[in-house]
Order: structure tokens, then C-alpha cells, then sequence
């Protein structure tokens, strides 16, 4: 076999070992690097970034993430992935082996169904599993308050539920709160 005739099967053999693309979108790509940060589950690798770039109306990150093979079938319609890096928040200090090795990028499957093709990169991980029984609100707020992630949602004093994520939208000016109020059993 010549060796221009063995080009194209490299080629082809390359890309058919490789896993799904899958494109993460976030606010901002602090400690991710192209090449470097791998997408963990379970603390196993199971995928890598390929690139960053801004998307063209330059508001939001596009993150680009090669699963491994066989990974896909971490992909469907719910799951959740999350930037994890050293952090002294409410429910302690997280992240510590990040130190080192860098940031990445945490991937929770969800219950089974379709993928799609993009997916939210937060920048803290979900208090619930996306199969957990219960609701997910959005509280707007225009006044900035300390309702941080982990902050527990009580009524009449007994905790149902969490903070997920607080950011400040730019574009509204508010503060927005994510919030699981996990349902009764």
C-alpha cells in the first residue's frame, strides 16, 4: 500500500475513535485551557477542552469539549457540568486538588433522553441531581443581597430546599438566584 493511499484511512480511522463534540456555554472561560482542562465524572477523565471562543455577539464563552469514546451516553437532555477550582464558600473550602493541576470541568449525567448539542457551563455545582423530585426557580432581585450557593431555602423553618447559583446579570442589572425546592415525600 503506497503510502498517500493510507492517508485518508488514517484520516477517517481518527475521526471515527473519537467521541461526540459537545459545546459548553458560559460568561467566561477563567481557567479553562484548550489542550489542558478535561471534563471529569467520577474523577475519571472522560472528555477534553478543544477550544475557547467568543461567541459572535462576544456576551458568552464557547467552550468546544471532545468526549472521549463511548462517553456519550453521559449526554442527555439534563445533565448538568460546572467549573470546579479552589473555592472557601458557605458549606467550606472545595477544590483544593485544583491547586495544582489546574481547573476543570465536572460533568453530572441526568436521567436518560435526548442530547442536545449545547449545554450551560455554571460556575458551581448543582445542589441537586437533575433527577432529583422537585422544582428549579429563578428569583430575580434588583437589590444585592448575600444569598449565596448552598444557602438554605427554609419554610417554617425546616429546610426544603437550596441556592444553587447567584450572579448579577449585566444586561438587567438584578441579581438572579437559582433555587431547588425539593418536593415532598
Amino acid at each position: 500500500m503506497s503510502r498517500c493511499s493510507s492517508v485518508p484511512f488514517l484520516l477517517y480511522y481518527h475521526k471515527s475513535q473519537q467521541g461526540p463534540l459537545v459545546i459548553l456555554m458560559t460568561e467566561n472561560a477563567q481557567g479553562i485551557k484548550a489542550g489542558k482542562t478535561v471534563i471529569k465524572n467520577r474523577n475519571i477523565d472522560v472528555g477534553v477542552v478543544e477550544s475557547t471562543e467568543l461567541t459572535d455577539d462576544l456576551k458568552h464563552v464557547e467552550i468546544k469539549v471532545r468526549m472521549h469514546t463511548g462517553m456519550q451516553k453521559l449526554l442527555n437532555g439534563n445533565s448538568a457540568f460546572w467549573v470546579v477550582r479552589p473555592e472557601i464558600g458557605f458549606e467550606g473550602i472545595t477544590g483544593l486538588s485544583t491547586l495544582f493541576s489546574g481547573a476543570y470541568i465536572a460533568l453530572q449525567p441526568g436521567s436518560p433522553g435526548p442530547a442536545p448539542e449545547r449545554y450551560r457551563l455554571s460556575d458551581a455545582p448543582p445542589q441537586a441531581s437533575p433527577n432529583a423530585n422537585g422544582i428549579r426557580i429563578t428569583l430575580n432581585s434588583r437589590e444585592a443581597g448575600q444569598l449565596m450557593p448552598g444557602y438554605p431555602v427554609l419554610f417554617r423553618g425546616l429546610r426544603v430546599g437550596s441556592v444553587e447559583n447567584s450572579r448579577f446579570d449585566m444586561e438587567k442589572r438584578m441579581m438572579r438566584y437559582q433555587v431547588f425546592i425539593a418536593s415532598p415525600l
